[in-house]
Protein backbone atom coordinates (compact mmCIF):
# COMPACT_ATOMS: atom_id res chain seq x y z
CA UNK A 1 0.00 0.00 0.00
CA UNK A 2 1.48 3.52 -0.89
CA UNK A 3 0.47 6.70 1.09
CA UNK A 4 -0.31 9.15 -1.26
CA UNK A 5 -1.67 12.65 -1.53
CA UNK A 6 -4.99 13.52 -0.26
CA UNK A 7 -7.38 13.82 -3.52
CA UNK A 8 -10.35 16.58 -3.38
CA UNK A 9 -12.51 16.55 -7.02
CA UNK A 10 -14.13 19.98 -6.86
CA UNK A 11 -17.14 19.53 -9.71
CA UNK A 12 -20.10 20.97 -11.01
CA UNK A 13 -22.57 20.18 -13.13
CA UNK A 14 -23.91 21.17 -16.26
CA UNK A 15 -20.86 24.22 -16.55
CA UNK A 16 -19.55 25.83 -19.52
CA UNK A 17 -16.22 26.69 -20.07
CA UNK A 18 -16.16 30.19 -21.56
CA UNK A 19 -18.03 31.70 -18.80
CA UNK A 20 -15.10 32.90 -17.20
CA UNK A 21 -13.39 36.04 -17.90
CA UNK A 22 -10.22 34.73 -18.66
CA UNK A 23 -11.61 32.79 -21.44
CA UNK A 24 -13.08 36.32 -22.94
CA UNK A 25 -16.44 36.29 -21.47
CA UNK A 26 -17.61 39.86 -20.76
CA UNK A 27 -18.55 39.26 -16.99
CA UNK A 28 -16.03 38.07 -14.11
CA UNK A 29 -17.68 35.30 -12.98
CA UNK A 30 -15.87 33.46 -10.76
CA UNK A 31 -12.67 35.54 -9.91
CA UNK A 32 -11.68 33.64 -6.72
CA UNK A 33 -10.97 30.39 -8.81
CA UNK A 34 -9.60 32.43 -11.76
CA UNK A 35 -7.24 34.37 -9.37
CA UNK A 36 -6.14 30.77 -8.34
CA UNK A 37 -5.29 30.31 -12.48
CA UNK A 38 -1.31 30.03 -12.22
CA UNK A 39 -0.93 28.35 -9.49
CA UNK A 40 -2.16 25.12 -11.55
CA UNK A 41 -2.50 23.51 -14.58
CA UNK A 42 -5.90 25.00 -16.34
CA UNK A 43 -6.44 22.82 -19.28
CA UNK A 44 -7.58 25.20 -22.76
CA UNK A 45 -9.66 22.21 -24.40
CA UNK A 46 -10.87 19.90 -22.08
CA UNK A 47 -14.22 18.07 -23.10
CA UNK A 48 -16.47 15.57 -21.69
CA UNK A 49 -17.04 12.19 -23.03
CA UNK A 50 -20.98 12.39 -23.38
CA UNK A 51 -22.72 15.70 -22.61
CA UNK A 52 -25.34 14.22 -20.53
CA UNK A 53 -24.97 13.82 -16.82
CA UNK A 54 -24.97 10.19 -15.97
CA UNK A 55 -22.89 8.59 -18.87
CA UNK A 56 -20.14 11.64 -18.50
CA UNK A 57 -19.75 10.88 -14.43
CA UNK A 58 -18.88 7.29 -14.75
CA UNK A 59 -16.43 8.54 -17.70
CA UNK A 60 -15.49 10.08 -14.91
CA UNK A 61 -15.25 7.47 -12.43
CA UNK A 62 -13.96 4.59 -14.85
CA UNK A 63 -11.93 6.47 -17.08
CA UNK A 64 -13.73 4.57 -19.73
CA UNK A 65 -16.01 6.35 -22.61
CA UNK A 66 -19.72 5.36 -22.54
CA UNK A 67 -19.27 3.24 -25.45
CA UNK A 68 -17.30 1.04 -23.23
CA UNK A 69 -18.77 1.28 -20.01
CA UNK A 70 -22.35 1.12 -21.31
CA UNK A 71 -24.35 4.07 -19.89
CA UNK A 72 -25.02 6.09 -22.90
CA UNK A 73 -28.22 8.25 -21.63
CA UNK A 74 -29.57 9.42 -17.84
CA UNK A 75 -32.53 7.18 -18.06
CA UNK A 76 -31.73 3.71 -18.11
CA UNK A 77 -30.72 1.57 -14.72
CA UNK A 78 -27.36 2.35 -13.91
CA UNK A 79 -25.05 -1.35 -14.90
CA UNK A 80 -21.67 0.14 -15.76
CA UNK A 81 -19.15 -1.90 -17.53
CA UNK A 82 -15.56 -2.01 -15.76
CA UNK A 83 -12.86 -3.97 -14.34
CA UNK A 84 -12.24 -1.31 -11.13
CA UNK A 85 -12.82 2.55 -10.58
CA UNK A 86 -11.53 5.29 -8.83
CA UNK A 87 -13.10 4.48 -5.63
CA UNK A 88 -11.92 1.14 -6.05
CA UNK A 89 -8.49 1.69 -6.55
CA UNK A 90 -8.57 4.72 -3.71
CA UNK A 91 -10.16 1.96 -1.29
CA UNK A 92 -7.31 -0.07 -2.15
CA UNK A 93 -4.86 2.03 -1.46
CA UNK A 94 -5.68 3.14 1.95
CA UNK A 95 -7.73 6.20 1.65
CA UNK A 96 -11.13 7.53 3.62
CA UNK A 97 -13.29 7.80 0.70
CA UNK A 98 -16.50 10.74 1.03
CA UNK A 99 -18.92 12.56 -1.22
CA UNK A 100 -20.61 15.75 -0.43
CA UNK A 101 -23.11 16.84 -3.43
CA UNK A 102 -24.40 14.65 -6.47
CA UNK A 103 -23.49 12.10 -7.30
CA UNK A 104 -26.00 10.20 -10.34
CA UNK A 105 -23.52 7.80 -11.18
CA UNK A 106 -23.24 4.01 -10.85
CA UNK A 107 -21.21 4.46 -6.84
CA UNK A 108 -23.69 3.04 -4.19
CA UNK A 109 -23.34 4.69 -0.52
CA UNK A 110 -21.86 1.16 0.86
CA UNK A 111 -18.81 1.88 -0.79
CA UNK A 112 -18.09 5.63 0.89
CA UNK A 113 -17.59 5.88 4.34
CA UNK A 114 -18.91 9.51 4.44
CA UNK A 115 -22.17 9.92 2.40
CA UNK A 116 -24.18 12.88 2.32
CA UNK A 117 -26.06 12.99 -1.33
CA UNK A 118 -27.88 15.87 -2.68
CA UNK A 119 -29.82 16.19 -5.85
CA UNK A 120 -31.24 19.21 -7.81
CA UNK A 121 -34.09 19.73 -6.03
CA UNK A 122 -33.35 18.37 -2.67
CA UNK A 123 -31.09 17.56 -0.23
CA UNK A 124 -30.38 16.23 3.49
CA UNK A 125 -31.91 18.80 6.07
CA UNK A 126 -29.91 20.89 8.41
CA UNK A 127 -31.44 19.91 11.77
CA UNK A 128 -31.65 23.03 12.70
CA UNK A 129 -32.98 24.37 9.34
CA UNK A 130 -35.61 21.38 8.77
CA UNK A 131 -38.51 23.24 7.95
CA UNK A 132 -36.71 26.05 5.97
CA UNK A 133 -34.80 23.26 3.82
CA UNK A 134 -37.65 21.52 3.11
CA UNK A 135 -39.60 24.97 2.42
CA UNK A 136 -37.20 25.21 -0.13
CA UNK A 137 -36.79 21.47 -1.31
CA UNK A 138 -40.45 22.25 -2.57
CA UNK A 139 -39.76 25.60 -3.58
CA UNK A 140 -36.94 24.52 -6.19
CA UNK A 141 -39.25 21.36 -7.39
CA UNK A 142 -42.26 23.52 -8.47
CA UNK A 143 -39.75 25.50 -10.59
CA UNK A 144 -39.75 22.25 -12.93
CA UNK A 145 -36.38 22.95 -14.10
CA UNK A 146 -36.92 26.16 -15.92
CA UNK A 147 -35.85 29.92 -14.98
CA UNK A 148 -37.18 31.85 -12.09
CA UNK A 149 -37.35 35.38 -13.29
CA UNK A 150 -37.33 36.85 -9.36
CA UNK A 151 -34.60 36.38 -6.57
CA UNK A 152 -35.38 33.02 -4.53
CA UNK A 153 -36.91 33.69 -1.47
CA UNK A 154 -34.15 32.33 0.54
CA UNK A 155 -30.87 32.60 1.76
CA UNK A 156 -27.90 32.10 0.32
CA UNK A 157 -27.01 29.35 3.04
CA UNK A 158 -29.93 27.33 2.29
CA UNK A 159 -28.88 26.71 -1.22
CA UNK A 160 -27.27 23.16 -2.13
CA UNK A 161 -23.99 24.34 -2.22
CA UNK A 162 -23.49 26.49 0.83
CA UNK A 163 -25.14 23.27 2.71
CA UNK A 164 -22.78 21.18 0.51
CA UNK A 165 -19.53 22.84 1.40
CA UNK A 166 -20.34 23.75 4.79
CA UNK A 167 -20.85 19.61 4.92
CA UNK A 168 -17.50 19.12 4.17
CA UNK A 169 -15.85 21.87 6.09
CA UNK A 170 -17.75 20.23 9.22
CA UNK A 171 -15.80 16.86 8.00
CA UNK A 172 -12.40 18.09 7.18
CA UNK A 173 -12.22 20.08 10.39
CA UNK A 174 -12.99 17.06 12.49
CA UNK A 175 -11.20 14.46 10.85
CA UNK A 176 -8.51 12.79 13.03
CA UNK A 177 -8.11 9.64 10.70
CA UNK A 178 -4.26 9.37 9.53
CA UNK A 179 -4.87 7.82 6.21
CA UNK A 180 -5.19 10.25 3.17
CA UNK A 181 -8.52 11.16 2.02
CA UNK A 182 -10.33 11.25 -1.53
CA UNK A 183 -13.19 13.48 -1.42
CA UNK A 184 -16.10 14.41 -4.19
CA UNK A 185 -17.31 17.74 -3.75
CA UNK A 186 -20.03 17.76 -6.14
CA UNK A 187 -22.31 20.64 -6.71
CA UNK A 188 -25.63 20.31 -8.57
CA UNK A 189 -24.86 23.93 -9.89
CA UNK A 190 -25.19 25.60 -12.49
CA UNK A 191 -27.55 23.13 -13.61
CA UNK A 192 -31.60 23.82 -14.06
CA UNK A 193 -33.26 25.02 -11.61
CA UNK A 194 -31.87 28.47 -12.81
CA UNK A 195 -32.35 30.51 -9.47
CA UNK A 196 -30.12 31.96 -7.38
CA UNK A 197 -31.02 34.51 -4.07
CA UNK A 198 -29.51 37.81 -3.42
CA UNK A 199 -27.24 39.24 -3.10
CA UNK A 200 -26.24 37.27 -6.55
CA UNK A 201 -29.19 37.62 -8.46
CA UNK A 202 -28.53 41.21 -8.38
CA UNK A 203 -24.73 40.66 -9.67
CA UNK A 204 -25.29 40.33 -13.13
CA UNK A 205 -28.48 42.85 -14.66
CA UNK A 206 -29.73 41.07 -17.74
CA UNK A 207 -28.75 44.60 -19.89
CA UNK A 208 -25.06 43.87 -18.82
CA UNK A 209 -25.14 39.94 -19.51
CA UNK A 210 -23.67 39.08 -23.49
CA UNK A 211 -26.44 38.19 -25.36
CA UNK A 212 -25.93 34.45 -26.98
CA UNK A 213 -23.53 34.29 -29.53
CA UNK A 214 -26.20 32.31 -32.03
CA UNK A 215 -29.90 33.02 -31.97
CA UNK A 216 -32.78 30.73 -32.72
CA UNK A 217 -32.34 31.68 -36.60
CA UNK A 218 -29.56 29.88 -37.12
CA UNK A 219 -31.77 26.79 -36.33
CA UNK A 220 -33.22 26.42 -40.31
CA UNK A 221 -29.27 25.66 -41.05
CA UNK A 222 -29.47 22.86 -38.47
CA UNK A 223 -30.93 19.17 -38.69
CA UNK A 224 -34.12 18.48 -37.59
CA UNK A 225 -33.03 17.17 -34.11
CA UNK A 226 -32.03 20.89 -33.01
CA UNK A 227 -35.29 22.06 -34.74
CA UNK A 228 -37.63 19.43 -32.74
CA UNK A 229 -36.05 20.23 -29.81
CA UNK A 230 -36.81 23.88 -30.10
CA UNK A 231 -40.02 22.99 -30.96
CA UNK A 232 -40.24 21.43 -27.17
CA UNK A 233 -39.01 23.67 -25.42
CA UNK A 234 -41.69 26.54 -26.91
CA UNK A 235 -44.66 24.27 -26.55
CA UNK A 236 -43.73 24.29 -22.53
CA UNK A 237 -42.58 27.50 -22.64
CA UNK A 238 -44.07 30.05 -25.10
CA UNK A 239 -41.94 32.54 -23.49
CA UNK A 240 -38.65 30.99 -23.97
CA UNK A 241 -37.14 33.20 -26.46
CA UNK A 242 -37.69 35.92 -24.21
CA UNK A 243 -36.31 35.15 -21.19
CA UNK A 244 -32.83 33.94 -22.04
CA UNK A 245 -31.40 37.07 -20.77
CA UNK A 246 -33.11 36.29 -17.55
CA UNK A 247 -31.77 33.12 -17.82
CA UNK A 248 -28.18 33.71 -18.22
CA UNK A 249 -27.72 36.46 -15.83
CA UNK A 250 -29.09 34.02 -12.84
CA UNK A 251 -26.66 31.36 -14.49
CA UNK A 252 -23.97 33.91 -14.16
CA UNK A 253 -25.00 34.51 -10.38
CA UNK A 254 -24.60 30.35 -10.07
CA UNK A 255 -21.31 30.64 -10.97
CA UNK A 256 -20.32 33.60 -8.57
CA UNK A 257 -22.35 31.94 -5.73
CA UNK A 258 -20.18 28.90 -6.60
CA UNK A 259 -17.13 31.00 -6.57
CA UNK A 260 -17.32 31.63 -2.77
CA UNK A 261 -18.05 28.21 -1.92
CA UNK A 262 -15.08 27.07 -3.94
CA UNK A 263 -13.31 30.07 -1.54
CA UNK A 264 -14.49 28.63 1.41
CA UNK A 265 -13.45 24.80 0.33
CA UNK A 266 -9.34 26.25 -0.30
CA UNK A 267 -9.47 28.54 2.49
CA UNK A 268 -10.61 25.47 4.71
CA UNK A 269 -7.74 23.27 2.91
CA UNK A 270 -5.09 25.81 3.82
CA UNK A 271 -6.46 26.44 7.19
CA UNK A 272 -6.24 22.26 7.90
CA UNK A 273 -2.59 22.94 6.18
CA UNK A 274 -2.83 20.09 3.67
CA UNK A 275 -3.21 22.12 0.39
CA UNK A 276 0.71 21.07 -0.02
CA UNK A 277 -0.67 17.44 0.57
CA UNK A 278 -3.79 17.46 -1.62
CA UNK A 279 -4.23 17.20 -5.35
CA UNK A 280 -7.16 19.40 -6.20
CA UNK A 281 -9.34 18.86 -9.44
CA UNK A 282 -12.09 21.28 -10.03
CA UNK A 283 -14.08 20.64 -13.48
CA UNK A 284 -17.64 20.14 -14.98
CA UNK A 285 -19.46 17.17 -16.31
CA UNK A 286 -20.65 19.17 -19.49
CA UNK A 287 -22.04 22.26 -20.65
CA UNK A 288 -25.51 24.40 -21.52
CA UNK A 289 -26.56 26.30 -24.35
CA UNK A 290 -27.58 28.80 -22.18
CA UNK A 291 -29.68 29.98 -24.72
CA UNK A 292 -27.30 29.66 -27.50
CA UNK A 293 -29.94 28.37 -30.48
CA UNK A 294 -32.90 29.39 -28.30
CA UNK A 295 -32.11 26.08 -26.35
CA UNK A 296 -31.16 25.51 -22.92
CA UNK A 297 -29.77 22.31 -20.82
CA UNK A 298 -27.75 19.91 -23.09
CA UNK A 299 -28.19 16.32 -24.74
CA UNK A 300 -28.53 17.32 -28.07
CA UNK A 301 -25.55 16.69 -31.08
CA UNK A 302 -21.97 18.15 -30.32
CA UNK A 303 -22.12 21.41 -30.18
CA UNK A 304 -18.71 23.24 -28.25
CA UNK A 305 -21.21 24.92 -25.68
CA UNK A 306 -22.20 21.64 -24.10
CA UNK A 307 -19.08 19.69 -23.94
CA UNK A 308 -15.89 21.49 -23.55
CA UNK A 309 -15.63 21.94 -19.35
CA UNK A 310 -13.39 23.61 -17.19
CA UNK A 311 -10.87 21.55 -15.74
CA UNK A 312 -8.40 22.63 -13.46
CA UNK A 313 -5.87 21.09 -11.43
CA UNK A 314 -3.66 22.99 -8.25
CA UNK A 315 -2.45 21.48 -5.06
CA UNK A 316 -0.08 19.24 -3.81
CA UNK A 317 2.59 18.22 -6.28
CA UNK A 318 1.30 19.57 -9.52
CA UNK A 319 4.04 22.10 -11.10
CA UNK A 320 2.22 25.60 -12.12
CA UNK A 321 1.93 26.43 -15.95
CA UNK A 322 1.53 30.06 -17.09
CA UNK A 323 -1.58 30.61 -18.89
CA UNK A 324 -3.49 28.19 -20.16
CA UNK A 325 -2.47 24.73 -21.08
CA UNK A 326 -2.93 23.80 -25.04
CA UNK A 327 -3.34 20.02 -24.27
CA UNK A 328 -6.53 18.39 -25.12
CA UNK A 329 -7.80 16.79 -22.75
CA UNK A 330 -10.93 14.67 -21.61
CA UNK A 331 -12.87 14.16 -18.63
CA UNK A 332 -11.83 10.25 -19.36
CA UNK A 333 -7.93 11.06 -18.19
CA UNK A 334 -9.04 12.15 -14.46
CA UNK A 335 -9.05 8.65 -13.31
CA UNK A 336 -5.43 7.39 -14.86
CA UNK A 337 -3.61 10.64 -13.85
CA UNK A 338 -4.76 10.48 -10.23
CA UNK A 339 -3.51 6.79 -10.56
CA UNK A 340 -0.04 7.54 -11.29
CA UNK A 341 -0.20 10.80 -9.04
CA UNK A 342 -0.30 7.96 -6.29
CA UNK A 343 1.52 5.59 -7.40
CA UNK A 344 -1.13 2.94 -8.65
CA UNK A 345 -1.17 0.88 -11.60
CA UNK A 346 -4.27 1.70 -13.99
CA UNK A 347 -6.86 -0.99 -14.24
CA UNK A 348 -7.51 -2.97 -17.18
CA UNK A 349 -10.02 -1.20 -19.96
CA UNK A 350 -9.22 2.34 -18.68
CA UNK A 351 -9.27 4.15 -22.18
CA UNK A 352 -7.93 7.73 -20.68
CA UNK A 353 -5.11 9.25 -20.49
CA UNK A 354 -2.40 10.03 -18.04
CA UNK A 355 -1.85 13.96 -17.84
CA UNK A 356 0.70 13.44 -14.84
CA UNK A 357 3.47 14.24 -16.73
CA UNK A 358 2.00 17.52 -17.82
CA UNK A 359 1.47 18.23 -13.99
CA UNK A 360 4.59 17.90 -12.84
CA UNK A 361 5.89 20.19 -15.68
CA UNK A 362 7.37 16.99 -17.47
CA UNK A 363 7.63 16.59 -21.70
CA UNK A 364 5.15 15.40 -22.73
CA UNK A 365 4.19 13.91 -25.98
CA UNK A 366 2.21 16.45 -28.11
CA UNK A 367 0.77 14.73 -30.75
CA UNK A 368 -0.75 12.61 -28.15
CA UNK A 369 -3.03 15.19 -26.68
CA UNK A 370 -3.02 16.97 -30.61
CA UNK A 371 -7.13 16.20 -30.14
CA UNK A 372 -9.52 14.49 -28.19
CA UNK A 373 -13.12 12.52 -28.93
CA UNK A 374 -16.73 12.97 -27.67
CA UNK A 375 -19.94 10.44 -28.52
CA UNK A 376 -23.75 10.66 -28.33
CA UNK A 377 -26.82 8.80 -29.03
CA UNK A 378 -28.88 6.05 -27.97
CA UNK A 379 -28.19 4.16 -31.55
CA UNK A 380 -30.75 3.19 -33.71
CA UNK A 381 -31.86 5.53 -36.27
CA UNK A 382 -32.22 9.18 -36.31
CA UNK A 383 -36.18 10.50 -35.90
CA UNK A 384 -37.04 12.89 -38.54
CA UNK A 385 -40.15 14.50 -39.44
CA UNK A 386 -41.75 11.41 -41.10
CA UNK A 387 -41.74 9.70 -37.37
CA UNK A 388 -45.14 10.45 -35.32
CA UNK A 389 -43.50 12.40 -31.95
CA UNK A 390 -45.34 14.01 -29.44
CA UNK A 391 -44.82 15.67 -25.82
CA UNK A 392 -45.05 14.44 -22.93
CA UNK A 393 -43.68 11.22 -22.67
CA UNK A 394 -42.33 10.21 -19.65
CA UNK A 395 -38.59 10.42 -20.92
CA UNK A 396 -38.50 13.59 -22.10
CA UNK A 397 -40.45 15.58 -19.62
CA UNK A 398 -40.48 16.85 -15.99
CA UNK A 399 -43.91 16.35 -14.13
CA UNK A 400 -44.64 17.68 -11.18
CA UNK A 401 -47.72 16.23 -9.78
CA UNK A 402 -48.57 14.58 -12.75
CA UNK A 403 -48.45 17.75 -14.84
CA UNK A 404 -46.47 17.85 -17.41
CA UNK A 405 -44.00 20.80 -17.01
CA UNK A 406 -41.00 21.20 -18.88
CA UNK A 407 -38.69 19.86 -21.40
CA UNK A 408 -36.01 17.79 -20.71
CA UNK A 409 -32.32 17.49 -22.65
CA UNK A 410 -31.66 14.38 -24.18
CA UNK A 411 -35.07 13.68 -25.46
CA UNK A 412 -36.01 10.85 -27.81
CA UNK A 413 -35.60 12.76 -30.98
CA UNK A 414 -32.43 14.69 -29.76
CA UNK A 415 -30.58 11.31 -28.70
CA UNK A 416 -31.72 9.23 -31.54
CA UNK A 417 -29.29 7.52 -33.63
CA UNK A 418 -24.94 7.99 -33.67
CA UNK A 419 -22.61 10.67 -33.74
CA UNK A 420 -19.06 11.15 -33.20
CA UNK A 421 -16.68 14.14 -32.59
CA UNK A 422 -13.24 14.46 -32.82
CA UNK A 423 -11.46 18.33 -32.02
CA UNK A 424 -8.13 18.92 -33.30
CA UNK A 425 -6.18 22.23 -33.92
CA UNK A 426 -9.13 23.96 -33.76
CA UNK A 427 -10.98 22.40 -36.13
CA UNK A 428 -13.73 19.93 -35.19
CA UNK A 429 -15.42 17.22 -37.52
CA UNK A 430 -19.03 15.39 -36.23
CA UNK A 431 -19.94 12.46 -38.38
CA UNK A 432 -23.49 11.46 -38.05
CA UNK A 433 -24.74 8.19 -39.50
CA UNK A 434 -27.99 9.69 -40.37
CA UNK A 435 -26.90 13.48 -40.86
CA UNK A 436 -24.79 15.12 -43.35
CA UNK A 437 -20.98 15.51 -42.08
CA UNK A 438 -20.34 18.67 -39.90
CA UNK A 439 -16.30 20.52 -40.11
CA UNK A 440 -15.88 24.00 -38.51
CA UNK A 441 -13.08 26.08 -38.37
CA UNK A 442 -13.07 26.74 -34.31
CA UNK A 443 -10.64 29.82 -34.94
CA UNK A 444 -12.41 31.95 -37.14
CA UNK A 445 -16.02 30.34 -36.48
CA UNK A 446 -16.68 29.52 -32.53
CA UNK A 447 -20.71 29.57 -33.04
CA UNK A 448 -20.45 26.73 -35.40
CA UNK A 449 -22.53 28.53 -38.15
CA UNK A 450 -20.23 27.86 -41.31
CA UNK A 451 -20.26 23.45 -42.15
CA UNK A 452 -17.01 23.43 -44.37
CA UNK A 453 -17.72 19.44 -45.02
CA UNK A 454 -19.06 19.78 -48.38
CA UNK A 455 -16.79 22.56 -49.72
CA UNK A 456 -13.26 20.90 -51.72
CA UNK A 457 -11.15 23.51 -50.98
CA UNK A 458 -10.82 21.90 -47.10
CA UNK A 459 -10.99 18.35 -48.45
CA UNK A 460 -7.74 17.90 -47.19
CA UNK A 461 -8.57 18.79 -43.67
CA UNK A 462 -12.03 16.78 -43.85
CA UNK A 463 -9.81 13.97 -44.28
CA UNK A 464 -7.19 14.45 -41.75
CA UNK A 465 -10.09 14.69 -39.27
CA UNK A 466 -11.53 11.21 -40.45
CA UNK A 467 -8.20 9.58 -39.99
CA UNK A 468 -8.12 11.27 -36.44
CA UNK A 469 -11.92 9.69 -36.12
CA UNK A 470 -10.92 6.34 -37.18
CA UNK A 471 -8.06 6.17 -34.75
CA UNK A 472 -10.69 7.22 -32.16
CA UNK A 473 -12.86 4.51 -33.10
CA UNK A 474 -10.21 1.75 -33.64
CA UNK A 475 -8.26 3.09 -30.47
CA UNK A 476 -11.63 2.60 -28.05
CA UNK A 477 -12.64 -0.78 -29.26
CA UNK A 478 -13.06 -2.23 -25.57
CA UNK A 479 -10.43 -5.28 -24.29
CA UNK A 480 -11.84 -5.26 -20.75
CA UNK A 481 -12.62 -9.03 -21.05
CA UNK A 482 -9.41 -10.61 -22.32
CA UNK A 483 -8.47 -13.05 -20.47
CA UNK A 484 -5.93 -15.57 -21.49
CA UNK A 485 -3.59 -12.92 -22.65
CA UNK A 486 -2.60 -9.60 -21.15
CA UNK A 487 -2.41 -6.39 -23.80
CA UNK A 488 0.65 -4.59 -23.96
CA UNK A 489 0.29 -1.02 -22.39
CA UNK A 490 2.71 1.61 -23.21
CA UNK A 491 3.50 4.12 -20.48
CA UNK A 492 0.97 6.62 -19.26
CA UNK A 493 -1.81 4.97 -21.43
CA UNK A 494 -0.05 7.04 -24.31
CA UNK A 495 0.01 5.79 -27.78
CA UNK A 496 2.13 8.86 -29.68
Amino acid sequence: MTVGPNILIIMTDQQRADFFQGQGFALDTMPYLESLRNQGVWFESAYTSMPICTPARISLMTGRYPKAHGMIANWAPIQARYVEDLPGVLQEQGYELALFGKNHSHITPDRFDIWREYNHTSGPARPEHAADDGAFDTWMEHLAHWVSSEPTPFPPDSQYPARITSDFIEWLRSRKEDRPFFAWVSFPEPHSPYQVPSPYFDLFPIDEVPPPRVGPDALAEKNYQWQFQHQAIQHYHPESDEIWPRYRANYCGMLRMLDDQVRRIVETVEEKDVLNDTIIVFLSDHGDFCGDFGLYRKGLALPECTIRIPMFWFGGPIQPYPGYHPAAVSITDVFPTICEAIGASVPPGVQGRSLWPILSGEPYAEEEFAGVYIELGIGGVALTEGDEIGFGDDADTYFIDGVARTNFDGTQVATSGYRRAVVRDNWKLIYDLDFPAELYNLAVDPGELNNLAADPHYAAVRAALQEALLNWAIRLDDNMQVKRYAPKRLPHNWRQ
